[in-house]
């Protein structure tokens, strides 16, 4: 949710504390209705249309440097690990392979956008949800990196913030240790 400051986040979860299931969903309803919450997407929405899962897209990484994925495998250090043996385009060629393509009809993303919210965040680099919101006539502002804030509109738009980049600029999406140690200085204003 947006909150104006922190005594409105605070009264927030003070509600959600102390009020009823009913209670909460109502609510949150009349949160939506005002557009005041925000949706965010992770990896479950675009690995439920078949895209990889973390472990299945750095598991090639994995076995060219003969590392076991396991429950406790960092996925940013082992993206790091193989970037700096193999170079950051080895990475990202594999990146491009399995995440480039085309997989847009998402059941699951349908029966969100029935929600109607005009700003969603996520960390996937696919276009899972531009092209579900495209197919349903939605007009968007893809905010890819801090340069596209200036296309932040509310007016007739869905707002879709992708925090770690795009499959369609490869050169700044979030993969490695390396980004997420240097992101808030690198996207400082997301």
């Amino acid at each position: 949710m947006r909150s104006r400051d922190n005594t409105e986040l605070s009264m927030v979860g003070y509600l959600i504390m102390s009020i009823s299931k009913e209670q909460f969903i109502k609510y949150y309803a009349e949160q939506v209705e005002r557009d005041e919450v925000s949706l965010f997407l992770g990896a479950g929405v675009s690995s439920s249309v078949g895209y990889p899962s973390w472990k299945i897209l750095l598991q090639p990484c994995a076995e060219k440097l003969n590392i076991q994925i396991d429950d406790n495998t960092d996925f940013f250090m082992l993206a790091q690990y193989y970037a700096n043996e193999y170079g950051y385009n080895s990475l990202k060629r594999i990146i491009n392979e399995n995440i480039n393509r085309i997989e847009h009809q998402s059941f699951l993303l349908n029966e969100i956008f029935n929600l109607k919210f005009k700003t969603i965040w996520t960390t996937n680099f696919d276009t899972i949800v531009e092209k579900n919101l495209n197919d349903r006539n939605i007009l968007i502002n893809s905010i890819r990196n801090e340069k596209d804030l200036s296309n932040v509109s509310s007016i007739g738009r869905v707002n879709v913030y992708k925090l770690n980049g795009d499959i369609s600029n490869l050169d700044n999406i979030v993969i490695t240790k390396n980004d997420m140690d240097s992101y808030m200085s690198k996207h400082e204003l997301f």
